[in-house]
């Protein structure tokens, strides 16, 4: 069997709806909204320079319904560049583009093959003589193991199976055409490209079982570098390298400022950390959320919305000083400089109420649940400042994140606090 080269993408989501981005100060609405377009640009061209046989997608090239038909054009016309290289695409529908979400269709060029959504389907692939086998989603809502109905390796050929799976369950995503590790070995194919989960993820190393993951991140919970895999085949060995190819990257910064720091310490070391960001970004535009802990003498100065607005501001403004980066969020959780563990191990009711912090910071999903129940009839009494969007209670980060505030107000009423 001769050696050829390969790559393994998925989750592509273009033309995705970045909605609210008009609520976030400076966004750069058209480099976010670009951004899936122009890494798809990147795998083609990488596809090009690499001079691989084919390429895969593993499901969720589209985000969902197309708003117009220019999201398909779009796209195939892509996919010309590389019929006129001789390279095909082999690509499979996930939870986002199944057969009902994005029942409009265009016509292909003609290197490319998508495969079906109501059984499995295999394609010898010309150039290579490789079997490859994939389902794609006919609706939205996969529970149940398509992959145990894929067919059996093709004899004398190097098998590829293209899945969109969760696999047994993962807490990142939903679950979506669930299988096991055990069913896609027995299978016996060479390799697994995988999609669905948005970090790239080597599952099994013989038979290669992998993610590519996402190629553009879409949020700040997609953090660090998007791509695909470049995979070399040689004979039966398998080996493969993750390429990035995204254009925006996003970036969580937790900055625990020292016991004295002020506000002027703050601005340096933000300054420090997003200069770190550019680095590792290697020139990709990066959108960044800074989260400001620590127990400091910064804490005083801003406890007021006024305060805390200035200080936003400000750090903004630290973020001006290059045109790639801009700043998506400033959470200010830092605390007075006290002696937590000494105030709540009193016996007083100060530290009665620190201990039951405590256990709300450890509560469990369902515990917040049941808390977001006994507050629920607060949204019935919001004033005109608020609405009960404001005071949504579903979301157990944003209830942890509300707790932590909470209780960084009730430390600056510590008694004995001399800073």
């Amino acid at each position: 069997m001769k050696s050829f080269r390969f790559i393994h993408a998925a989750d592509l989501h273009l033309d995705c709806q970045l909605k609210g981005l008009d609520q976030y100060e400076g966004a750069p609405v058209e480099t976010l909204r670009q951004a899936t377009r122009v890494a798809l640009e990147n795998l083609i061209q990488l596809a090009l320079d690499e001079r691989v046989a084919f390429v895969v997608i593993a499901g969720d090239l589209f985000d969902g319904q197309w708003t117009d038909i220019q999201t398909g054009i779009w796209t195939a016309r892509q996919f010309r560049r590389l019929e006129k290289a001789k390279i095909a695409v082999y690509l499979i529908r996930g939870n986002h583009d199944a057969q009902t979400e994005v029942p409009r269709k265009i016509t292909w060029p003609s290197n490319v093959r998508e495969f079906p959504t109501d059984s499995p389907g295999t394609c010898i692939d010309a150039a290579t003589g490789v079997a490859l086998h994939g389902q794609g989603f006919n609706a939205r809502e996969c529970p149940y193991d398509i992959a145990q109905n894929y067919p059996a390796a093709v004899s004398g050929c190097m098998n590829i199976g293209l899945l969109h799976t969760s696999l047994a369950g993962d807490a990142r995503h939903d679950v979506y055409a669930p299988t096991t590790i055990e069913t896609l070995v027995a299978k016996g194919y060479d390799y697994w490209a995988l999609g669905h989960i948005h970090a790239q993820w080597t599952v099994r190393e013989s038979p290669r079982i992998a993610y590519s993951g996402c190629a553009q991140a879409r949020h700040v919970k997609e953090t660090g570098a998007k791509g695909c895999l470049l995979v070399d085949i040689d004979g039966r060995s398998v080996r493969s390298e993750f390429r990035a190819i995204d254009v925006l990257r996003w970036h969580i910064v937790q900055i625990e400022l020292p016991a004295t720091a002020g506000r002027n310490v703050v601005i340096e070391c933000v300054r420090e950390k997003l200069e770190a960001c550019r680095e590792a970004a290697e020139g990709r535009f990066v959108a960044v959320r800074v989260i400001l802990t620590g127990r400091c003498a910064f804490h005083r100065e801003c406890q007021t919305a006024q305060d805390q607005s200035q200080v936003v501001h400000e750090i903004r403004n630290v973020a001006n000083e290059w045109s790639d980066v801009w700043i998506e969020k400033v959470e200010i959780e830092t605390c007075p400089p006290v002696d937590i563990e000494a105030l709540r191990s009193g016996q007083d009711l100060f530290g009665e109420l620190l201990r039951d912090f405590t256990r709300w910071h450890e509560a469990d999903s369902t515990q917040l649940a049941e808390m977001a129940r006994l507050l629920d009839p607060l949204t019935q009494k919001v004033g005109i400042a608020l609405t009960k969007s404001d005071l949504d209670f579903s979301d157990p980060e944003r209830m942890r994140h509300w707790l932590r505030q909470a209780e960084s107000l009730v430390l600056a009423l510590a008694p004995g606090d001399e800073s």
